[in-house]
């Protein structure tokens, strides 16, 4: 039987993915069936992690009306639609060996996908083509890294200064609004590991240089 508990566990889902609630609204279901649905979009996401929204906003957008939005028919179409749009744009940047504090999670932005994810959760300009995002990673102009905690979620655009030193030039929040200190000092911990990586593979790449050219000299 359904109760009130079930109605919580469907508004507490679509407060923070009103991609959903349209939905909802738009086939008309019912409490049984947006709970199935929530359910259902609640699996792929724990599996395929919450950046798949955007594959199942484009599957539910241009699927067959016929065809009911259950979890292996979710599946079927986030596996298509991974194959147009989550090619790497750029290397990302290796993070195996950097420990966010408990209960943060970081993930680089570095796909068509990623951007059209974050700029839906964001609710900025990470998806919006004016804005060339795309472009601006694919060329390594700069890099995106999103940071996530249980309420809050903020977007970094760091910017490489004369190919040698990454700097923030951007760490904006929902709405493009100023993030927390919280989020702000752990951007500056992930920026200055990721500084380290970059002169550190500078590093390697002088010294093979210099190996290279001696070895021509003999």
């Amino acid at each position: 039987d359904f109760d009130v508990r079930h109605i919580e566990y469907i508004e507490k889902f679509v407060d923070k993915d009103r991609w959903a609630l349209a939905y909802i609204v738009k086939e008309k279901l019912n409490i049984q069936e947006s709970y199935r649905f929530v359910s259902d979009i609640k699996k792929v996401l724990n599996k395929e992690g919450d950046w798949v929204s955007e594959l199942i906003v484009r599957f539910l957008d241009t699927k067959n009306r016929v065809i009911k939005p259950t979890y292996e028919n979710l599946m079927i179409g986030v596996s298509k639609e991974k194959e147009k749009y989550s090619m790497n744009l750029v290397k990302p940047v290796d993070l195996n060996e950097f420990e966010p504090p408990k209960g943060v999670k970081i993930k680089e932005l570095v796909s068509e996908l990623d951007l059209k994810w974050a700029g839906r959760k964001l609710n900025n300009c990470l998806n919006n083509p004016g804005q060339d995002y795309k472009g601006k990673i694919k060329s390594e102009q700069i890099r995106v890294f999103v940071l996530m905690t249980e309420n809050n979620m903020t977007a970094m655009e760091i910017e490489l200064i004369e190919g040698t030193v990454y700097r923030t030039t951007q760490i904006l929040s929902f709405c493009n609004k100023v993030t927390s200190e919280y989020h702000k000092v752990v951007s500056n911990i992930l920026l200055n590991h990721i500084n380290m990586i970059h002169l550190k593979d500078k590093t390697i790449l002088f010294k093979m240089i210099y190996r290279n050219k001696k070895l021509k000299k003999k």
